[in-house]
């Protein structure tokens, strides 16, 4: 059997974050390394201060 020598295309663990409506100034789409949305979240909270601000205004 012949070995393919080939990349993956997505990284494992890799996901893409979409933001709709309000949350959509923030970032539209971003990729992060993450295993689990709440990890996302923190992520995101994380890098924009005003991202983790809006969550917890509501």
């Amino acid at each position: 059997m012949a070995a393919t020598h080939t990349l993956p295309l997505a990284s494992p663990g890799m996901a893409r974050i979409c933001l709709y409506g309000d949350l959509q100034r923030f970032v539209r789409r971003i990729d992060l390394r993450v295993k689990t949305g709440a990890e996302a979240i923190r992520a995101l909270a994380m890098q924009i201060p005003a991202f983790r601000q809006k969550l917890s205004d509501g």
